[in-house]
């Protein structure tokens, strides 16, 4: 759905001073798009209101205050000072059927009339509201409300119902296009407790995190696992408000000092890294890695793993000049670079050759074996179906931890778990 609230039917409502009640599951917008409408609309003065903490006098009728004439005495009641002068023209009641009774029926009248208490606004054009709906049956979502008296509800011209949805024009100008489409289909086949737990705007903050380099995993409910969540928001090609086909560069958006932009950027064109990362000067690219490189463990990040795989050796010497927190992880990951290229390679020996000693080199397909597969042996998720790979990523992983020892770099001596590079 291109919007649970299309902009045009907002509009529309504010054009004919139509009074709006918007009945809808929580987490989806309502109030988020009413705010956006008004504010790009002609309303001049508009008031908000929480209806959970709304008092009917302080609020709307005003509070008793004595005035004296003369020998008489008697209660004028003191208005807030938008009612007072008579300057609002908009009202949105948010939340409405969590307001008291009483405060209910002070708002009656003013839904109906546009009045209080018997006191006509004059510039009031129009009253709206949202409102969670309230359960009908035992499975339905429970909320905390107030039943809505059905005066009430009969007072709104327009009662919309918003389906229980993402929105994609929501989610494309705020995240990029194609993250709606990846990620919608998985939400939508969720079951019902656990769209209640992780609605939409749960999914938008959990995109915000995640674009922060933070864990997702701590905005997702405990029965969402991050890999899930990982798996649908990468299961297309979603594109990023900052692609790199945009003609950005890295030394661009290393200006602004943002690591969730470089981290997008690394990722998205690591297949030509080279020319990039060798434009960065040495005081650029020592601050990139110290960003984006190295884990709050010291160990190599993905994004550290593709810079040095574009560095050049001069910058490499630059890097080498690191001191403090993660200089040794970079140091360490910079001698197996050279030594073994992309992490894992074998050098260029003949396979099965006699090495320079005469001994026999280890004879194996790791060459023929992906990260991915590495990344499953080392996981403990290979494929029993392919005892051969499973075989040969042993083998490839041997490989790496020969050429890791052969480094002998204080702080960069990854085991099983550790030597895979962490997620950002």
């Amino acid at each position: 759905m291109k919007s649970v609230l299309p902009r045009s039917k907002l509009d529309a409502w504010l054009h004919h001073k139509l009074n709006v009640i918007l009945i809808g599951k929580h987490g989806i917008g309502k109030t988020g798009k009413i705010k956006e409408a008004i504010k790009a609309s002609d309303i001049g003065t508009a008031l908000y209101f929480s209806c959970a903490t709304l008092d009917p006098w302080v609020d709307f009728i005003g509070i008793p205050k004595e005035v004296k004439k003369g020998n008489i005495s008697y209660l004028k009641l003191v208005r807030p000072k938008a009612f007072a002068m008579d300057e609002v023209e908009f009202i949105f009641l948010d939340e409405l059927n969590r307001a008291k009774p009483a405060v209910q029926n002070a708002l009656l009248e003013l839904i109906n009339n546009g009045s209080i208490n018997g006191k006509k606004l004059k510039n009031l054009k129009c009253v709206w509201a949202a409102i969670n709906p309230q359960a009908v049956k035992a499975t339905d979502t429970q909320y905390h409300v107030e039943e809505l008296d059905p005066a009430m509800l009969t007072r709104f011209k327009i009662r919309y119902y918003l389906p229980f949805e993402m929105d994609k024009e929501y989610f494309d100008a705020k995240h990029g296009k194609g993250v709606y489409d990846n990620l919608h289909p998985w939400w939508m086949a969720l079951n019902e407790n656990l769209k209640d737990e992780f609605p939409p705007r749960s999914v938008d903050y959990a995109l915000e995190v995640l674009e922060l380099g933070l864990d997702v995993q701590d905005s997702l409910p405990p029965d969402i696992h991050k890999t899930h969540f990982m798996r649908a928001l990468n299961s297309g090609v979603a594109q990023a408000k900052n692609p790199i086909a945009s003609g950005v560069t890295i030394k661009d958006v290393f200006n602004t000092m943002d690591p969730t932009k470089i981290k997008q950027l690394l990722r998205r064109n690591r297949g030509s890294l080279k020319p990039i990362i060798s434009g960065l000067n040495n005081e650029e690219l020592t601050k990139l890695v110290k960003m984006v490189g190295i884990s709050s463990s010291d160990s190599l990040t993905i994004s550290g793993k593709l810079i040095i795989s574009g560095i050049t050796s001069k910058q490499a010497d630059a890097l080498d000049k690191i001191r403090g927190a993660g200089a040794a992880a970079v140091k360490g990951a910079i001698a197996v670079e050279r030594d073994i290229s992309n992490f894992g390679e074998p050098e260029n020996k003949p396979s099965g050759g006699v090495s320079k000693r005469g001994k026999k080199g280890p004879s194996s397909n790791s060459d023929d074996v992906s990260d991915e597969e590495v990344d499953a042996f080392v996981s403990g998720e290979g494929d029993a179906d392919e005892p051969k790979k499973s075989k040969a990523a042993k083998q490839k992983w041997k490989d790496v931890s020969k050429k890791l020892k052969k480094a002998s770099v204080k702080g960069y001596r990854p085991n099983k778990a550790s030597a895979r590079a962490k997620v950002f």
